[in-house]
């Protein structure tokens, strides 16, 4: 039929669906050969998958909650990459893929952990609890921890100063940090970001100024700036070396939900759907990426030249930042993207809440791209969005406004996956809105306010009735 895309079609991207998840995937890491993945879900499992076959190499399994960070790591001592996992049971583990073996579980904090990043034998973990850790991967003992925040820690980068440099071009003077020259910078519910030096555990100082969140954050070196992204809808700069904030990026309309630096051009994404470039030097607006996503803007990466985003809608696209429109729309998806991974040569992986993992490669795409094209957007600019079986979006015949073209069916298959999926949001409506109201109460510290008997009652869940009775007191 025409231009009608079919879900049954072979995708053009997709080398590789892989479900044996039972839950909403929640993160995903390649390691650096390119050929593992590694994946955490809410089913308590990570699953270490091949990804030339797409079939699971081992099952990670002894997780008490479900795992929200996972990444890969390279024992230097035993010659082996293994696999690491971090878990709403407090505990982070690393596994020997060989045989899917937990050689060592690490618990320093208190609440559940929002990232973690691997450095060396290091690994910083940052957590609901308002705290950052550092603890050594090979024995699991904490080497210090970062605590001041008066929330919980929602991201954070490491810094780390080129020592050959004279005292007038490092970030920090000595009188602030003594002879440390690597930082951590933290972000925060609290409103705030803080920068620290990690040698010493000493904080150097606040960078304060949101009226929310801050949610996410990017650095540029180069310039000894900070951008931090907030939930109050504003992306705000900073020097880096005297805490001064220096301006504001505002234009979005919901909370961003990430940035990234890509030379001198800033990226951020939001809950407005859309995906917006600045000048990261003098802040100035430059435009929306054309072609966009329909759903809230929820991860993005930067590989081989190009931007990734993923939606709540289950939607993936590929945009060329030089031309500022989308080259690509990967389709198959059923629910929110709630992680994407990307490696070079044009391989993307990403989880979903529909409990899939997939592989993609956009190696046609980045072979199309022209550098010729950059110098001039306006001629650049040719309206030729792909679709994942090899269409054109001007071959497509334009939805009603109603009809959802994130699938790309006829009407009927349309409005039959819609009723399923409002059937499941109806049914998970109520625990959805406890579980939100629970972590609000945890994450500003009220948790001291919930009486035993409303904490029974949440246990139980005897009814719907009974759970909606619970929200009114959790909420006074």
């Amino acid at each position: 039929m025409g231009g009608v895309l079919q879900r049954n079609k072979k995708s053009k991207f997709l080398e590789h669906t892989c479900q044996s998840h039972e839950r909403s995937v929640n993160c995903c890491a390649i390691d650096k050969t390119g050929e593992l993945i590694l994946t955490g879900s809410d089913d308590l499992k990570a699953i270490v998958w091949s990804v030339s076959t797409g079939e699971p190499k081992r099952i990670l399994e002894g997780h008490k909650g479900y795992i929200c960070c996972c990444d890969f790591w390279f024992n230097k001592k035993k010659q082996e990459t293994q696999a690491v996992t971090a878990s709403a049971d407090r505990t982070i583990k690393i596994w020997r893929i060989a045989d899917g073996v937990c050689q060592l579980s690490i618990e320093h904090h208190s609440h559940v952990m929002t990232k973690i990043t691997i450095n060396n034998d290091l690994i910083f973990s940052s957590s609901y609890d308002k705290t950052v850790a550092m603890a050594n991967l090979r024995t699991g003992s904490l080497i210090r921890k970062f605590e001041g925040h008066q929330h919980s820690v929602t991201c954070f980068n490491l810094l780390f100063d080129d020592p050959a440099e004279t005292a007038e071009k490092n970030f920090l003077t000595t009188e602030t940090c003594g002879d440390s020259r690597d930082f951590l910078i933290t972000g925060s519910s609290d409103w705030t970001a803080r920068i620290w030096a990690i040698k010493s555990g000493v904080y150097l100082r606040t960078f304060q100024g949101h009226t929310g969140p801050v949610i996410c954050m990017a650095l540029d070196v180069a310039s000894r700036s900070l951008f931090t992204g907030s939930s109050d809808h504003s992306i705000k700069k900073w020097d880096i070396s005297s805490g001064e904030f220096i301006q504001s990026m505002k234009g979005h309309s919901s909370s961003i939900t990430q940035i990234a630096l890509k030379n001198k051009i800033l990226l951020s994404t939001s809950a407005d759907w859309s995906v917006r470039v600045w000048s990261a030097d003098y802040g100035d607006f430059i435009k929306t990426f054309e072609n966009g996503h329909e759903h809230m803007v929820s991860t993005m990466k930067i590989s081989d030249g190009v931007v990734v985003t993923g939606d709540g809608n289950g939607v993936i696209k590929v945009f060329d930042p030089r031309v500022l429109h989308a080259k690509a729309t990967l389709l198959g998806h059923k629910y929110a993207i709630n992680c994407l991974y990307t490696f070079p040569g044009g391989i993307i992986i990403s989880g979903s809440y529909d409990s899939s993992v997939r592989i993609w490669n956009i190696k046609t795409v980045l072979e199309k791209l022209d550098p010729v094209e950059a110098e001039d957007p306006k001629l650049a600019y040719d309206d030729d969005e792909e679709y994942f079986d090899g269409s054109r979006k001007n071959s497509l015949r334009t939805p009603s406004p109603q009809f959802d073209d994130t699938y790309d069916t006829d009407e009927d298959e349309f409005l039959r996956v819609q009723n399923e999926k409002e059937q499941i949001r109806r049914r998970s409506q109520v625990d959805d809105m406890l579980q939100s109201s629970v972590r609000q109460i945890v994450e500003y510290n009220l948790i001291d306010e919930i009486t035993d008997t409303v904490l029974n009652q949440i246990k139980k869940k005897d009814s719907t009735k009974k759970k909606v009775e619970v929200l009114p007191e959790l909420l006074e």
